[in-house]
């Protein structure tokens, strides 16, 4: 990352990361054996895929993306300070956070999928005095809705006997959040 001082009052900070996650081998039968179909039988049968390692959903390939980790990654900030009259310290700040899109399995093979990138902002007003610091912040600004992970896959929604199952979610962004933050230093 990177700072910039503006002036004595404003500060601009950003920084940036590109990450390449990728197998760099074949890894065949990664999938097999693992999570079982809703009639109980296996996914991908481990001793059938070790007799066909080229199955195409139950093995991994060199250049096939890892899961979770985003190819782009950014942040934005910009702080400005000033010392009031009275003593105390008013600061603005406002932040801009973008995640790239992230795939859920290796390769995005076997129920895999694609979580779609965001961008998020944050902002907040701080007063400090000698020992009182009190803020009103707001966290994910304009409400952004995003995808940020799945627990298990697609494959796992469907009727087991009489019911259906749902072992599948996703989680998301937490929703705006508008608050208050006071805090006391009680001295030495």
């Amino acid at each position: 990352g990177a700072q910039w001082f503006v002036s004595n009052d404003l500060i601009l900070s950003g920084a940036y990361s590109y990450t390449e996650a990728e197998l760099t081998d074949d890894a065949p039968c990664l999938y097999a054996g693992g999570d079982v179909y809703l009639d109980g039988s296996d996914q991908i049968d481990l001793a059938a895929c070790l007799a066909d390692p080229l199955d195409l959903q139950a093995s991994a390939y060199d250049g096939d993306r890892l899961p979770g980790s985003p190819e782009h990654q950014g942040f934005l900030g910009l702080n400005y300070g000033m010392d009031l009259s009275d003593g105390t310290r008013l600061e603005l700040n406002w932040s801009l956070i973008y995640r790239g899109d992230v795939v859920t399995k290796t390769g995005k093979r076997n129920f895999g999928e694609t979580l779609g990138d965001y961008t998020m902002q944050n902002a907040s007003l701080t007063l400090t005095d000698e020992d009182l610091v009190m803020s009103l912040y707001v966290d994910n600004l304009f409400d952004e809705y995003a995808e940020t992970g799945v627990r298990t896959d697609r494959s796992l929604i469907g009727m087991r006997g009489d019911f259906d199952l749902r072992r599948y979610y996703n989680d998301v962004l937490r929703p705006r959040q508008v608050g208050v933050r006071f805090v006391y230093n009680f001295g030495n």
